[in-house]
């Protein structure tokens, strides 16, 4: 994996994300940071996921969290997942460094 450390307060962040069968799913999430000083990630990949916490980190663990629960609630309502790609053998992905 390639390490992007991120300049910009607008980016956009890929969730790894394990479904009902085990298999890996990459969503991607848009996340921004607010004149408030938090982090608000949302997908238009999974509508419904909405995460909002004052580190990028948690805001990113809420967000898994989310994105798990909806994809729950389409497996029981029996609705297609597969459209969320399935994790390649090698692709980038940006990595958040704190200081």
């Amino acid at each position: 994996m390639s390490l992007t450390l991120l300049f910009s307060n607008l980016f956009t962040r890929t969730l790894k994300l394990h479904d009902c069968n085990s298999v890996e799913r990459l969503i991607n999430v848009h996340i921004e940071k607010l004149p408030e000083g938090y982090y608000l990630a949302t997908s238009e990949a999974l509508p419904g996921l909405v995460a909002q916490a004052e580190s990028l980190t948690e805001t990113l663990e809420i967000a898994q969290d989310v994105a798990k629960q909806i994809l729950a609630a389409m497996a029981e309502r029996n609705q297609l997942i597969e459209s969320f790609p399935a994790i390649a053998d090698e692709f980038d992905c940006p990595l958040v460094l704190t200081k």
